[in-house]
């Protein structure tokens, strides 16, 4: 991989083991990636997430993506919806670049609703098949004033620092979640699938992929990915999970994960009149076509479709549709939380299975995706092997997407210096934010030791005794937080900003959500090595990129119940992370260090954060989570640990 310019690493001294810096990312490598055909000069392009919500940035070279954050890491503003200026400042900062350096600016949104597309002919279609809705006419007048609006604001901002119109692109915004699932999947070959709210007028699309070493056409699209079908915005299956989030007191587009929790303590007692799943069957459903024919099975296609009176649906994340709402009064919030699920899951893997739409390999992006249990149904599937998840999958990540495809010279005005899609390699981690600044943390250790407030301070440069001092707190019952190396892109804590504790007590789960003031009932994901998830999770294999990143849930074994019942959810499933040891040196390091030490096969990664902010970024920020907000009991931030010493015992 060629070599940019690189960010200076903030990781730690010089005695700290290479391998360990070159695995946290701090030496500027982020993923495997395109060689840039030898070119003198590489081909820089800016990713920008377009501001609807969670914003970011990204900066790839020669098709290599090098950094990649969220605006809500620099803001401290959970899923910030304000341009992603301070994002573009850090991916642009760490290269030393301006924005006169960078050869296109690519944005994911705005870029496949005109009148020509198969996008707006799908819309067209359900507004004649419903003309007499005012649901659909108000859902279609308000898309169009916001996407309008927010064109607009991008790139007056994009103009205001600096940037120029010529080079600004806009891509299809589906396009972007599909292209980024997958070329940063292992597969040569997949179909891949997109669902989420809505972005050019669709809430879901079908793909057939495949790695080609073809140009694309100028104007046209990269070679090697082809639409198969599309989802109206106004058929939305995710809207309606935002819809009863806010139903069930939770904030809309930030708290489904939680319902998603929660279901698995009701019942939606399918096939019984009354219960939720007929409920939320007046909402959403499947249904064949009076026309046309799907060339996969050789029958007409089968579609997902809305209610389109309002009584039971509205295409509007913070819609209250009477008749949905009047039906499940009384319902208790776990029932609801079950038939919302269990609806999800059949409405889209039926709509998949009877159209053909499944494949050996699958790869799936888009924010309805973040829904781990509905990846478990999907990989299920008949004819189902694999199914890979992009990491950051939702609209955080949405300008990953339309960096590759800048990259390769998609759209209008293709860069003489593009790729070809083959050129693109799969992502090997997704650490590609910023490195805790050492100075600062120095600093921090300075001010630990002079404020003899309990706080004890052990500065562990060698990686082994670092990670056997953590794994010892870890197992005596404390939760640590752990901070090191370039923060992980997208909405998981994958150990660099993590909090880590023992997985044997189930009491953990309750003190670590009492403590965080996050809900009661959201369960905790285990993190293992490769070598004990097979024991764990039934059904894994170590060709399941996705369990890497903790996209995807297994049913649980016996042992593993056992063992470790604070990674266990109330259904009997579990959301690993399964880290590789030769990629992610130090906190493979402690998950080691800690089964030798108590003989289970896994220990608890829950986010490092209060509940409402982000996931820590800078030094700072973890010392605040630990010191002020009381997230944790000891911090290891490399290469230093704090701990309390106050006499309190552990988690109080």
């Amino acid at each position: 991989m060629m070599g940019a310019k690189r960010p200076r690493s903030n990781l730690g001294p010089q005695e700290l083991l290479p391998a360990l810096v070159e695995a946290a990312g701090c030496d500027g490598t982020a993923v495997d990636g395109a060689s840039g055909k030898g070119t003198a000069k590489p081909l820089i392009v800016l990713g920008v997430g377009t501001p609807t919500h969670d914003t970011g940035a990204c900066l790839a070279r020669d098709g290599v993506v090098l950094h990649a954050v969220n605006e809500e890491r620099f803001s401290r503003k959970k899923l910030d919806d304000a341009f992603p200026s301070l994002s573009i400042a850090y991916v642009l900062e760490a290269e030393g670049l301006r924005p006169q350096d960078v050869d296109v600016v690519a944005l994911g949104l705005f870029g496949g609703a005109n009148g020509k597309s198969r996008q707006m002919l799908a819309v067209m279609q359900r507004l004649l098949e419903a003309s007499a809705s005012d649901a659909l006419h108000e859902r279609l007048e308000v898309a169009q004033e916001r996407d309008v609006r927010f064109a607009n604001l991008a790139e007056q901002r994009l103009l205001d620092l600096g940037f120029e119109r010529a080079q600004i692109r806009w891509f299809d915004h589906h396009l972007c979640h599909a292209f980024a699932a997958f070329h940063c999947s292992p597969f040569d070959s997949a179909l891949v699938v997109t669902f989420d709210g809505r972005g050019d007028c669709l809430s879901g699309a079908v793909y057939e992929a495949k790695r080609v070493d073809e140009p694309v056409p100028v104007g046209g699209e990269p070679p090697g990915l082809e639409l198969v079908a599309v989802t109206s915005f106004l058929d939305s299956v995710a809207y309606l999970y935002s819809i009863v989030t806010q139903l069930l007191g939770f904030r809309p587009f930030h708290h489904e994960g939680k319902v998603t929790g929660l279901a698995a303590q009701g019942c939606s007692r399918r096939r019984v009149p009354g219960g939720t799943f007929d409920i939320f069957s007046k909402a959403v459903w499947i249904e064949q076509e009076c026309r046309g024919s799907n060339p996969r099975t050789g029958e007409k296609p089968w579609v997902i479709r809305t209610d389109t009176t309002g009584d039971y649906y509205k295409a509007f994340s913070t819609a209250s549709p009477p008749k949905l709402l009047a039906e499940l009064r009384g319902l208790s919030r776990e029932d609801i939380a079950a038939g919302l699920q269990d609806v999800t899951e059949h409405v889209v893997c039926e709509y998949l299975r009877r159209n053909g739409y499944l494949a050996k390999q699958m790869c799936v992006a888009g924010g309805l995706f973040a829904n781990v249990k509905l990846n478990q149904r999907f990989r299920q599937l008949p004819g189902v092997d694999n199914v890979y998840v992009f990491p950051h999958m939702g609209d955080g990540g949405i300008h990953i997407g339309a960096a590759l495809l800048a990259s390769v010279g998609a759209g209008a005005a293709p860069h003489p210096r593009a790729l070809t899609p083959a050129a693109l390699r799969p992502w090997r981690h997704v650490f590609l934010g910023p490195c805790p600044d050492l100075a600062e943390i120095r600093a921090l250790a300075e001010e630990a030791k002079c404020l003899g407030r309990g706080i004890s301070v052990v500065e562990k440069v060698e990686a082994l005794g670092f990670a056997e001092h953590v794994a010892g707190q870890i197992s005596d019952g404390r939760i640590v937080g752990l901070a090191y190396g370039r923060m992980e892109f997208g909405p998981r804590a994958l150990g660099h900003r993590s909090l880590l504790a023992e997985a044997r007590d189930r009491s953990v789960n309750e003190r670590l959500n009492a403590r965080l003031r996050r809900t009661e009932f959201m369960p905790l994901a285990p993190a293992t090595l490769p070598g004990e998830a097979g024991r764990c999770f039934r059904g894994w294999r170590a060709d399941h990129v996705a369990s890497q990143y903790m996209t995807m849930c297994y049913d649980v074994t016996e042992e593993f119940r056992e063992l470790c019942p604070a990674a266990v959810h109330i259904d009997g499933t579990a959301r690993p992370q399964v880290v590789l040891e030769d990629s992610d040196d130090l906190y493979a390091l402690v998950i080691r260090r800690y089964i030798e030490r108590t003989g289970l096969p896994a220990l608890v990664n829950t986010s490092f954060n209060a509940h409402g902010e982000p996931i820590v970024c800078s030094a700072k920020d973890a010392w605040r989570a630990f010191f002020e907000q009381d997230c944790c009991d000891v911090l290891a931030l490399y290469p230093f640990i704090f701990s309390r010493s106050d006499g309190r015992t552990p988690g109080q």
